[in-house]
Order: C-alpha cells, then sequence, then structure tokens
C-alpha cells in the first residue's frame, strides 16, 4: 500500500483489515472440518475475516444476523422490507 502524501500513511487497523480480508474465505488461511452425522458427508467451512466496513462477505453476514436478532428477539418489524415493497408498488 502506499503512503499518504499528507501525513504517515494509512493507520495500522486499515492495514490490518484489509490484511484480513484478503485472507477471508480462502482454505489456505484455516478452515473448520464439519461432517453430517447421518450420511457422513463432510465439508471444509473456510474462516472468515469478521471485518467491519472492507469484507463485503462479513458485512452480509453481520447485517443478516444483525435483522434475525431484531426480527425474532427483539420483536421489531424489517422496516426496510416494508419500504423496499412499497418501492417495487409504485413503479
Amino acid at each position: 500500500m502506499e503512503a499518504s502524501e499528507v501525513g504517515r500513511g494509512l493507520p495500522r487497523y486499515v492495514e490490518r483489515d484489509f490484511a484480513r480480508y484478503l485472507e477471508c474465505g480462502v482454505l489456505a488461511h484455516g478452515f473448520a472440518r464439519v461432517r453430517c452425522e447421518s450420511c457422513k458427508d463432510e465439508l471444509l467451512v473456510a474462516f472468515s475475516c469478521k471485518g467491519r466496513g472492507v469484507c463485503p462477505s462479513c458485512n452480509a453476514k453481520r447485517a443478516h444476523v444483525t435483522a434475525v436478532h431484531l426480527v425474532e428477539r427483539v420483536g421489531l418489524a424489517p422496516v426496510t422490507w416494508i419500504v423496499g415493497l412499497r418501492c417495487q408498488l409504485l413503479r
């Protein structure tokens, strides 16, 4: 990464998160082996970076988990779905 002309370059957390993003979902950087007890089929699941703001896959996963929590545990209606539906009906 190139350093900024002003200041001393990128903060360490930006470089760290970007490096983790590059390794996210790559089996060579770590994985878990999951096996079905009934059929004995095995699957390798790559570790994720769990980064915020850099990795679109981890951001989507976090948004999904948060939405499920808000709907099932807190009881909030998914407002964005309602707004999206209204926009589709207006077209």
